[in-house]
């Protein structure tokens, strides 16, 4: 009995050994919920990366904010045409046209458009009520009440001509606009680089990692290999301690690429605004065939480069200005054409009047700066910029 027992106590000893290996042993648990969370890793493009940075980047919500902000400024433009209404009343105690205390009411209202081809329309209205304390012609009538309407069209035909300040506003308007446009298409592309360079970074660590496991594996293996030999006298201990040497290597360049790619998920993790122990894996599905031809990325680049948009944004930008000051320069020589109805009515003597009667003018003004050093020196800026 004595000799049955102990071997049947080692065999519970080794049993309960297994056991605890197989299922207790931090090892296997730590491997289990490796497993799992391997299985929930999932997998991103950099097309996906990038469109989650671009979608959260505050300095490319800034430069979209711009082009908001140029596009209120062409909108701003297009509302210098609208209508404008603009209107006036008053009433006084004052002599009259024949130096007559009267009371006078006055009402004035007008309605003014400029086109688009400079010129520019008025609709004007006007009320005057005269009420004299003392009547010398009794034929008059007070009080009297005075109306006209009139509809005036007055076309410039030196400064203004073609509305050329309208013309170049706009089109500055729209050059700003492409540039806050390339501004935020540069932004894009150091975007697009620097998580270029972030993601494919990570997919040739993940690469590296894969085989450097393979490669530990192997080195294992050949560990377990000369351990055997060396059991059988083939292998001497300085075999055993190169291929452990050999491992401990492996095992460094294993902890030092772990290290990069969780540095690389950290910095696309911070980029994208998720938390940064996200865990994920690239996913590269490209061919031969998704790559460009030469002249393809030549027509790319000389439309869509931000720095030949911005260049080209600014030369219009100052010649819409230079526009704008030889325009100034020239004096007003402006042609009024306007026709219109007025009525009179107001009790007289013994009668009522009550007259009415159309009217019409042409007329033509003419205004100019006597002193237009400011307006040379202004263009003479301008020119400058450009150049």
């Amino acid at each position: 009995m004595t000799r049955l027992s102990i071997p049947l106590h080692r065999f519970h000893i080794r049993l309960l050994l297994f056991l605890l290996i197989a299922f207790y042993l931090p090892g296997h648990a730590q491997g289990s919920v490796t497993g799992d969370a391997v299985k929930e890793v999932e997998s991103k493009t950099y097309e996906a990366v990038l469109t989650r940075v671009i979608a959260v980047y505050p300095n490319l919500q800034s430069a979209i904010l711009q082009i908001q902000r140029s596009t209120l400024e062409l909108n701003r433009i297009y509302a210098t045409l609208g209508w404008n209404a603009i209107a006036s009343t008053s009433f006084s105690h004052d002599l009259a046209v024949f130096g007559t205390p009267a009371n006078i009411l006055i009402a004035r209202g007008a309605l003014t458009r400029k086109l688009a081809s400079g010129d520019s329309i008025t609709l004007d209205a006007s009320y005057n009520r005269t009420d004299n304390d003392v009547v010398f012609i009794p034929s008059l009538p007070n009080p009297s009440n005075d109306s006209a309407v009139n509809l005036s069209y007055r076309r410039p035909l030196l400064k203004g001509a073609g509305n050329i300040e309208y013309q170049s506003l706009q089109d500055a308007a729209r050059a700003r606009i492409d540039s806050s446009k390339a501004d935020e298409y540069k932004l894009r592309d150091v975007l697009a680089r620097q998580i270029a360079t972030l993601y494919f970074g990570l997919a040739t660590i993940e690469v590296n990692l894969a085989n450097t496991r393979d490669g530990i594996d192997r080195l294992r293996r050949l560990q377990e290999y000369v351990v055997r030999n060396k059991k059988l006298g083939i292998s001497e201990e300085k075999d055993i301690l190169q291929s452990q040497a050999r491992l401990d290597r492996k095992l460094a360049a294993l902890t030092a690429l772990e290290t990069a790619r969780n540095q690389q998920l950290y910095n696309l993790n911070r980029l994208m605004n998720i938390p940064a122990t996200t865990q994920f894996t690239s996913r590269l599905n490209y061919s031969k065939q998704d790559v460009p031809s030469r002249q393809i990325l030549h027509d790319e680049v000389f439309n869509y480069s931000p720095s030949l948009r911005n260049a080209y944004a600014s030369k219009k930008v100052a010649e819409s200005n230079i526009k704008i000051q030889r325009d100034n320069k020239k004096d007003i020589i402006d042609v009024i054409v306007s026709v219109g109805a007025r009525v009179k009515t107001g009790p007289a003597e013994n009668t009522y009047v009550d007259r009415s009667d159309l009217a019409g003018k042409v007329g033509l003004e003419y205004r100019a700066a006597l002193d237009k050093q400011g307006l040379h020196a202004t263009l003479q800026q301008a020119l400058l910029n450009r150049d």
